[in-house]
């Protein structure tokens, strides 16, 4: 048979979601089904509707607001993310190339000055 394994974060946000869609579906027929009731009944002022599509035009607002708000936020965190990586990997080229310097400053000899450095000493030091 098949071993599927899904990540624990991916589980408890799918429950989540699902019972959110379940409690938030039983919440908006109770609201239909009353809203309907009092309007059959006469219960509901006239201007109800400008008042239930001012409230409707006012939620579309703050949504359009808050979705690309949102979105440059986490746009914002990948490029940080990025930067940072990148300065990493330069930082670990760096203290490799610190690494490489200070082996050849021990290679060479102070005492020679016509530049001869000779290898077959530290060609045994990385053997051993």
């Amino acid at each position: 048979m098949l071993d599927l394994k899904f990540p624990e974060q991916m589980i408890v946000r799918t429950l989540w979601a699902l019972w959110s869609l379940f409690f938030g579906g039983a919440i908006l027929w109770l609201l239909v089904g009353s809203v309907a009731y009092w309007v059959k009944h006469g219960w509901l002022p006239p201007d109800a509707s400008g008042w239930v599509q001012g409230l409707g035009s006012i939620l579309a607002i703050a949504i359009a607001i808050a979705i690309p708000w949102n979105q440059k936020r986490h746009e914002a965190l990948i490029k940080a993310e990025e930067i940072k990586s990148v300065e990493l990997a330069r930082s670990e080229q760096l203290l490799c190339l610190c690494k490489e310097v200070i082996r050849t400053i021990e290679l060479l000899n102070p005492g020679n000055l016509d530049g001869y450095v000779d290898l077959s000493s530290y060609q045994k030091k990385r053997l051993h």
